[in-house]
């Protein structure tokens, strides 16, 4: 238990001292760290859509042929 309380005080004496602390150095050499913040990807996507039936189509051709000879004739 003595032994504990020795290691305790010799270690709060010594953390007041350090916030006191400064020191002064030369810088020889630096090395740049790179890093890759936002890294693009490129994809592609395709999709494929169902045509309308053909019926559909006929009918709207149709119609919109009537409409056309209905204001034409008009």
């Amino acid at each position: 238990m003595k032994k504990i309380a020795v290691v305790l005080s010799l270690l709060t004496s010594t953390l007041g001292y350090a916030a006191d602390f400064s020191d002064m150095a030369t810088v020889k050499r630096v090395t740049p760290r790179y890093i890759e913040v936002n890294r693009p990807i490129s994809s592609c996507q395709t999709t494929t859509e169902a045509a309308p039936p053909k019926e559909k189509v006929l009918q709207v051709q149709l119609l919109a042929a009537s409409r056309v000879a209905y204001l034409g004739a008009a």
